[in-house]
């Protein structure tokens, strides 16, 4: 998790902005009173933070709504503080009053900078991996399904080249069916309109550190995807197909054989690439991404794979080593 100079720059610009504009209306108060000073009205400031992250960020659990909303607080009560030395150096007024009036009593400022505060620190928190949460489009309507089921055997594959199934031309399509009794996790995953690809990826999707998730036949054409906010699914699909190819020959020379999985993490942005026979699996998200992403990742091929076996009888290779990149 790495904050980039430039948006440094952003919030430090911002933030001069926001301290520069009510410095022209010093001490105009606009009609409005001084606020005392009083935890109360922290509570309250707290709870909008709170409030905000929740219809922003929705995606991410309670204490880390609850630590943006902290942040948020945090922020805003420095940039209190900065506006009250400028007050100082060029009203000379006392310090104690003048950190207090920028901090919580001169209204026009504190206002100002509480309805701020979460839009100044969005690029930040984009930087560290909290992303707001995705909207989806009105074919994305989640129903019941049948997924893979755990322990099945094909969780030992090696990759091989093949030869791309023949899709039928309504392939990635597949009537919802209704959820079994059975006692396992998978049970209770969501079908998506799109096939066992787009249940598939939009199940790993659910992680909110993943950007992209990309099912792709041997030609590249995506066969199911999920997106994020402004990722394209189609622009980083071919990615996958460059970095397996790329990767072939040198392992092979070194007599490791053809890579099933690469895990590639770039300044703040890891690419995953998983290779089964006749698809691969590219996932984008942020660096930060923890242990559980893998296990979604794994569960998500686990549900391609019985698809697959279900809808066109392709097979994995069972028995044989990974080889792992």
């Amino acid at each position: 998790m790495e904050i980039t100079a430039r948006v440094v720059r952003q919030v430090v610009l911002l933030s001069l902005l926001f301290l520069i504009v009510p410095m022209i209306l010093f001490p105009e108060r606009l009609g409005t009173p001084l606020a005392h000073v009083s935890l109360l009205n922290a509570a309250y400031e707290f709870l909008f933070y709170t409030a905000v992250a929740f219809l922003v960020y929705r995606g991410n659990s309670l204490p880390r709504l609850a630590s943006i909303a902290a942040f948020c607080l945090v922020y805003r009560l420095a940039l209190g503080a900065a506006f009250g030395i400028l007050v100082v150096i060029m009203y000379s007024m006392s310090a104690t009053i003048a950190l207090r009036l920028g901090m919580f009593s001169y209204l026009p400022a504190v206002l100002m900078h509480i309805a701020a505060t979460p839009w100044m620190l969005r690029p930040i928190l984009s930087q560290i991996g909290i992303s707001p949460r995705a909207r989806r489009s009105p074919t994305d309507e989640w129903t019941t399904s049948e997924v893979p089921e755990p322990g099945s055997g094909t969780s030992e594959v090696v990759l091989r080249e093949a030869k791309r199934p023949a899709f039928e031309s309504d392939g990635l399509r597949e009537t919802p069916r209704g959820r079994e009794q059975r006692g396992d996790l998978a049970a209770l995953l969501p079908h998506v309109d799109g096939g066992g690809f787009d249940r598939a990826v939009h199940y790993i999707g659910e992680d909110s550190s993943v950007q992209v998730a990309v099912v792709v036949d041997p030609e590249g054409l995506p066969l199911g995807r999920f997106a994020r906010g402004a990722a394209s699914a189609e622009d980083w699909a071919p990615l996958g197909l460059i970095l397996s190819e790329a990767n072939r020959q040198p392992l092979q020379r070194a007599g490791l054989g053809v890579p099933d999985r690469m895990d590639l993490v770039v300044r703040e942005t890891r690419v995953i690439v998983a290779r089964e026979e006749g698809w691969l699996l590219l996932v984008v998200a942020y660096r930060h991404a923890d242990d559980f992403l893998n296990i979604r990742i794994n569960q998500g091929l686990e549900m391609i794979r019985k698809y697959m076996f279900q809808r066109y009888g392709v097979k994995p290779s069972v028995g044989a080593e990974k080889s792992y990149v």
